[in-house]
């Protein structure tokens, strides 16, 4: 986790605003009804964890297995698979904060069949599922991760009250 911390006294965030992309066909059906939804469950997250009022962006990619593993290959070096990948933007939160323009977070990306299979199997509702992802995601891309066991509980715990307060057991 990055050991700076956005100023608490600041004003709530903006809700970010969303670059959404899709190169595999079956996610338009699911991505008609989970837009807003996405636009919340990351704003959620986005005021569960920042204190200052900047405007943002994130590239959210909805693609397939196919190329979700390459990506995992060339910049993970594991050739399978994932369910998401988060590539961030910004270093250090410092350096935001005197800007004006909105700030890149980075880009998401969520693979359809690994993503399915998965809530298939959790016996989870595909759209709680991908929110969840989501939620993880946008965790990443602000610095938080789960390489140790200290880290994967705080960025679950975030992820338990993100959930709850978007409804989602």
């Amino acid at each position: 986790i990055k050991t700076e911390e956005p100023p608490s006294t600041m004003a709530a965030v903006p809700a970010p605003d969303l670059h959404v992309t899709t190169d595999f066909q079956p996610w338009d059906r699911l991505l008609s009804t989970l837009e807003p939804k996405m636009k919340h469950a990351l704003h959620m997250t986005l005021q569960a964890v920042m204190r200052w009022p900047k405007q943002c962006e994130v590239s959210l990619v909805f693609t397939n297995d196919e190329n979700i593993q390459k990506l995992n290959a060339s910049y993970r070096g594991k050739n399978v698979p994932t369910n998401v990948l988060s590539f961030p933007q910004i270093e250090r939160f410092s350096d935001i904060q005197n800007m004006d323009e909105p700030v890149i977070l980075g880009d998401i990306i969520l693979a359809y069949e690994t993503v399915l299979a998965e809530a298939e199997e959790q016996e989870k509702p595909t759209m709680n599922h991908v929110l969840h992802l989501l939620v993880h995601g946008l965790l990443h891309l602000l610095g938080y991760d789960h390489l140790t066991d200290i880290e994967a509980e705080e960025m679950e715990a975030l992820e338990k009250d993100i959930l709850a307060s978007l409804h989602i057991p």
